[in-house]
């Protein structure tokens, strides 16, 4: 599912016609793809499963924001549940009253199963307007001359100035990203 649909983009790039859907909608996946590996984020809210490592304050799940915990369980314990709640952009223990504890998770590689919700409900204006940005910009430079190159080059999404300014604050901990 796309965070920014065929019509909304159509409608930015001004295009009345159906024949550059297929180019229109593989612009905007590659525009998404971009910008939730930039700012490793999820743009559309969904439920996921993984294991985790332990050893630190906060678990460090894949993928931001959170939005729910559903369960978080002990592998090397025989699935043993822990509480635990969202703290920034990872997940922290609790107590019993739910307070959030400065609780170092035990250690191991994989050790803690994480199930939990992640992604934007609704897409903030910003990250909807980078997107459309970058579909914009490579919409224009498909097929075309670019300052440097031959006919035909394909469009740096990493390059547009103006769509990292927008996606600057939506930025999560990233490691060897673009």
């Amino acid at each position: 599912m796309s965070a920014v649909d065929l019509t909304t983009a159509k409608q930015y790039l001004q295009i009345s016609h159906t024949a550059q859907d297929v180019v229109v909608q593989a612009l905007i996946d590659g525009a998404e793809d971009y910008v939730e590996r930039y700012c490793g984020v999820k743009l559309v809210e969904d439920d996921f499963e993984e294991n985790l490592d332990g050893g630190e304050r906060e678990l460090l799940p894949t993928y931001l924001p959170l939005t729910a915990i559903t369960e978080v369980s002990d592998n090397s314990n025989g699935g043993a549940l822990w509480d635990a709640a969202i703290h920034r952009s990872g997940i922290r223990t609790t107590d019993a009253a739910g307070i959030i504890t400065n609780v170092i998770w035990p250690d191991g590689a994989k050790r803690w199963h994480a199930e939990y919700s992640a992604g934007y409900a609704a897409l903030p204006g910003a990250l909807k307007l980078a997107i459309l940005q970058l579909v914009f910009r490579s919409y224009q430079a498909r097929g075309g001359e670019t300052s440097n190159s031959a006919a035909g080059a394909a469009f740096n999404f990493g390059g547009d100035k103006a769509a990292r300014v927008l996606l600057a604050p939506f930025r999560q901990r990233v490691a060897g990203v673009c």
